[in-house]
């Protein structure tokens, strides 16, 4: 069985991590990036380092993504972020399950290892991070308009060596991209398809139902289940105030953030920062159609007031 792969990348402005992402990605058969129109070196780099570079204005995440797949020509795909770097160790593991005879599995679930601020974070559920990253072509498309995911049909299995995410190089970039970005995209998701409920809908048990009857029941397999089925779709009135508690337990206490010191407690901290402001924002939406509050349209606007020279000059991997 023929095992080509193509690997593809989303971009805007990613002139800092582009030229060390496409390297680390040149055992590909072939490298597609879609560029969202960037205005630095993003699309000359990625060109002269042997990408296809195509340009096409911002549809969102999941269009841009189906975009990228639908323009790939080989018989697997992997997925990677700019802000990643696959591994020799992962490199290995890839082309080993493609290339295996008889491959069961029309895609592979990733690690990766995250960063913030320049060190690694074990804890706290930032890793191992498992997501669908590599399947093959025609057999996956991407859903969700935040936190994003490509969906798979057919079996899928998991993968052992991680793929390095440099995510966040200072907090004021973390705050700009998981809270005041993040944060309305959920709302406004749930907004567009989900509900707002005191219970769990006769659906949702039956969806359950089905996996714990059918299988696989995997810890991976209810995780998607959650995303799929939970996860901007159906929110609970009563858990709305608890949200940025439980987060902050959940991450810090239960999934041992503490044992990444400093950066776990703010980790956490900022994820239950996070969770405040979707909660917040679902309330506002339910609250003015209510008529118990006005409220106006607003766009974000963020200005360049934080301070991030003494991070920046860090040097990037």
């Amino acid at each position: 069985m023929s095992g080509t792969i193509s690997a593809i990348i989303i971009t805007f402005n990613e002139e800092q991590d582009i030229e060390d992402c496409l390297e680390s990605v040149a055992f590909c058969d072939e490298i597609v990036v879609v560029d969202s129109g960037s205005t630095d070196a993003t699309r000359n780099i990625a060109a002269r380092l042997g990408a296809r570079v195509i340009v096409n204005p911002w549809p969102g995440f999941s269009k841009q993504k189906n975009l990228a797949v639908s323009l790939a020509t080989s018989d697997w795909i992997l997925h990677v972020d700019a802000d990643e770097r696959v591994t020799a160790e992962s490199r290995d593991e890839i082309l080993a399950a493609i290339r295996a005879p008889a491959q069961p599995h029309n895609g592979f679930f990733l690690p990766r290892l995250n960063y913030w601020l320049g060190r690694p974070i074990r804890y706290g559920g930032w890793s191992p991070d498992y997501g669908m990253r590599l399947f093959r072509r025609g057999h996956a498309t991407c859903v969700g308009e935040s936190h994003e995911m490509f969906v798979v049909d057919g079996p899928t299995g998991r993968l052992k060596h991680p793929l390095l995410h440099y995510s966040y190089w200072n907090v004021g970039e973390h705050v700009e991209r998981a809270v005041l970005r993040a944060a309305p995209l959920d709302a406004r998701e749930l907004a567009q398809g989900g509900r707002l409920c005191w219970l769990p809908p006769r659906d949702l048990w039956a969806a359950v139902g089905r996996q714990l009857r059918d299988g696989p029941r995997s810890p991976q397999a209810f995780r998607m289940l959650y995303k799929t089925r939970v996860k901007n779709r159906l929110e609970f009135v009563w858990m709305l105030p608890l949200w940025p508690f439980v987060r902050f337990v959940q991450r810090y206490v239960v999934r041992q953030g503490f044992r990444d010191g400093a950066a776990g407690f703010w980790i956490a901290m900022l994820s239950a920062v996070y969770d405040a402001v979707r909660c917040a924002l679902i309330w506002e939406r339910h609250a003015a159609a209510a008529g118990t509050v006005t409220s106006r349209p607003y766009v974000l606007r963020i200005e360049p007031t934080y301070d991030t020279a003494p991070v920046a000059e860090a040097k990037r991997p």
